[in-house]
């Protein structure tokens, strides 16, 4: 197989790179897949002096996914990003054109308890399963100001043990066995309700949250210094009053936090 290298593309050691990165796996796993000697990929991987045959080069796309220069669209793809999108990005950039990509199709994977993913669906049919790598982020790991393409579809709530099911499977999914599983899910695409929040609104979104805290701070300070006054007037009026000891006090605090919790409870149950 020959892949497409011009001046502004990967070489394959790059795309190699990004790929292991998406897929969470190492390096001689891919090697082994590939049935590559170690060594010699090792080598070529870092950029030595050895060379792949292209019979081997075709063998190591094949085992990331990629036929005849294309993300194959015969088996589903199972990808980690983090914060960083780049390794996604440069892939998908490498492999799809301009108009390719503003086709890719977003959808979000709503698990429950704040369990968020995506699902990736290109012009060419191929299906990636998307989610955080080691450390989690916030929300969903894409959208489409992320990526800068691509067509946000809407949510589709799915069970979190279905889902892991299909990314954990060995070997992955054929993709006409993934459909067939996962099209009862998707015939209901939810629209979303909430905008993918932007950068500049986040930081407004920050902003307004930490005023809060110190509002709040503030008007706590206030309270305690008011308390104490108090306390101070009642120790000099009677010494023996019994809001001067702390386990009266923190009855009296638990028994009207309490309360309020609980009357708050019964409100959001009716409505």
């Amino acid at each position: 197989m020959s892949i497409k290298i011009s001046s502004e593309d990967l070489n394959p050691q790059s795309l190699v790179k990004y790929f292991i990165q998406l897929n969470g796996v190492r390096p001689a796993e891919i090697a082994d897949a590939s049935n590559i000697r170690r060594p010699n990929f090792y080598t070529w991987f870092k950029g030595g002096s050895q060379i792949l045959s292209e019979q081997m080069i075709t063998a190591l796309m094949d085992t990331l996914g990629v036929i005849n220069g294309m993300l194959s669209n015969k088996i589903i793809h199972r990808w980690q990003v983090g914060e960083s999108l780049d390794a996604m990005k440069m892939v998908l950039d490498e492999l799809f054109d301009k108009d390719a990509l503003a086709k890719i199709e977003i959808y979000f994977v709503d698990c429950g308890k704040n369990r968020f993913f995506n699902l990736l669906l290109t012009p060419n049919n191929a299906t990636i399963l998307v989610a955080y790598g080691k450390s989690n982020g916030d929300g969903y790991p894409l959208n489409a100001a992320k990526c800068g393409f691509g067509i946000e579809k809407g949510v589709v709530e799915i069970p979190h043990r279905i889902w892991e099911e299909w990314r954990s499977v060995k070997p992955p999914m054929s993709t006409i066995d993934f459909w067939i599983s996962a099209d009862p899910f998707f015939c209901n695409v939810a629209e979303i309700k909430s905008p993918v929040i932007s950068p500049e609104n986040l930081i407004d979104i920050r902003t307004k949250y930490e005023k809060e805290i110190i509002e709040q701070t503030a008007v706590n300070a206030g309270l305690r210094g008011l308390i104490r006054a108090l306390l101070s007037e009642i120790r000099e009026m009677d010494s023996k009053n019994s809001l001067l000891k702390h386990n009266e006090r923190d009855q009296i605090y638990e028994a009207h936090y309490n309360a309020e919790v609980n009357k708050h409870a019964k409100n959001a149950t009716k409505t």
